[in-house]
């Protein structure tokens, strides 16, 4: 029951914080404190962490060497920019470390505060790269359905749930929008390996009707973060060899699936597929301060030195982030976290295909690594939804919140899924406790 702490502090807090990235007006938790994957509201209740907020804590809550590095930054200098003319230490030692964990052709770095901002300097500058190729015509983008790329004006035109971006008017010109990949769904009604992998063959269809002098570049998450997949091995290297063909630049939208979430240090690294631009975000600093970034290409930032480019905010390469995500790396590579999800990522997949997967409102799993989801299904045979006004996935949450276990379940994106995204220095014994917790909810469904 709620405390007489936790009212007044909902009522200062709907008073004049205007909430967002839901029902405005809506709070329901609010944490005090976190160590490890332990979240502790304000009535001192204790809550296992299944989702890392948004899937952005990945390194836990309470890292003192991180705190330890922002101090230490703050007080030698709390500010300055790394865009030209100017430069500063943490960004380059930062930059320095970044290409020897990026794909090996990604070389090149801009930063920024957060996914959105990021994503839309990456679109600019595969539209810029192609200006100065004297090849301005190339403007469109390619993105896929039922997908996420952020919330500013650019990004949300290219989200893939309509509700999403229908409030603001007229969406940015130039977005051409391709069947997904999930195949649980396929959109086009076949079955792998007998589909020829249509979705991926697609693109080379949409680029030819639309022309590839039209278009600038393709975005995609490496794996749907919010949409289920990941799609079947051959779909990314045939989309990476018919950008090449037409020359059309891959973005990796790699903000959640990055920095080990999927077991590997990025998504695309589990196809050993290389993209032209990289997006990066959330992970990077484990969410210990706003911090994104982006990486490109020798080949995509050799037509700029020498240009006008016009990219990047005030808090942009700012010496307190680049410690901050150099100390966040350090972490990622001593304490072998891509080893620790591909390990725990493994248990978490056996119990959910040996346990989950058979219950009758449970679907299909989708994802990799501590990327994962349970897909929830009104009729396993016919693979229907639950009635949209039943809310099922609140009904999840809100049954998981209760029992203190903190997780994310939406049906926005063609889907209604429970997440698995905890942090990532979890261990398989706490992962089998939030388990613990998250099987009789799913398996109670059976009696709504």
């Amino acid at each position: 029951m709620a405390t007489t702490r936790t009212e007044e502090l909902k009522e200062r807090s709907l008073k004049h914080l205007f909430h967002y990235h839901g029902i405005v007006g809506d709070v329901d938790l609010i944490f005090e404190k976190g160590k490890g994957i332990i979240l502790t509201d304000v009535d001192g209740k204790e809550y296992m962490d299944m989702c890392s907020v948004y899937a952005c804590c990945s390194l836990g809550y309470g890292r003192e060497e991180i705190v330890n590095a922002a101090y230490e930054q703050m007080k030698k200098l709390s500010f300055t920019v790394a865009n030209a003319p100017f430069s500063n230490i943490p960004a380059i030692e930062y930059t320095e470390a970044l290409a020897n964990f990026t794909p090996e052709n990604i070389t090149r770095f801009q930063f920024c505060a957060g996914g959105s901002e990021a994503i839309e300097t990456a679109v600019k500058i595969a539209k810029a790269y192609w200006y100065f190729k004297g090849r301005a015509s190339k403007y469109k983008i390619i993105c896929i359905m039922n997908s996420f790329h952020g919330v500013f004006y650019l990004t949300g035109s290219l989200m893939g749930n309509a509700t999403g971006r229908n409030y603001y008017g007229p969406e940015a010109p130039g977005i051409v929008r391709i069947p997904h990949y999930h195949c649980y769904r396929c959109p086009f009604g076949l079955e792998y390996p007998t589909c020829g992998i249509k979705c991926a063959h697609f693109l080379e269809t949409v680029i030819e009707q639309e022309g590839a002098d039209s278009i600038a570049c393709m975005l995609a998450e490496p794996i749907h973060s919010w949409a289920g997949g990941p799609p079947v091995p051959e779909y990314w290297p045939i989309v990476r060899e018919i950008c090449t063909r037409h020359d059309v630049l891959f973005i990796a939208d790699e903000i959640v699936n990055g920095f080990c979430r999927t077991g590997k240090n990025f998504g695309l690294d589990n196809w050993n597929v290389q993209p032209d631009l990289m997006v990066m975000g959330k992970g990077m600093t484990g969410a210990y301060f706003p911090f994104s970034g982006l990486g490109v290409s020798e080949e995509v930032y050799s037509v700029f030195p020498g240009q006008v480019l016009t990219t990047g905010l005030t808090n942009t390469g700012v010496p307190v982030g680049c410690a901050i995500a150099k100390a966040a790396l350090d972490i990622y590579l001593r304490e072998k976290i891509a080893e620790n999800v591909t390990e725990v990522g493994n248990h978490v997949r056996q119990r959910l295909e040996k346990e989950f997967l058979p219950l009758p409102n449970v679907g299909n799993i989708n994802g990799l690594g501590l990327l994962l989801s349970i897909e929830i299904v009104a009729d396993k045979e016919t693979r229907r939804r639950f009635p949209a006004e039943m809310n099922i996935t609140d009904v999840i949450r809100e049954q998981c919140w209760g029992k203190g276990l903190f997780m994310r379940a939406f049906g926005k994106f063609g889907a209604d899924l429970v997440f698995i995204s905890p942090p990532l220095i979890i261990t398989k014994e706490e992962v089998d406790k939030e388990l613990d917790i998250l099987y009789p909810i799913i398996a109670g469904l059976k009696d709504l």
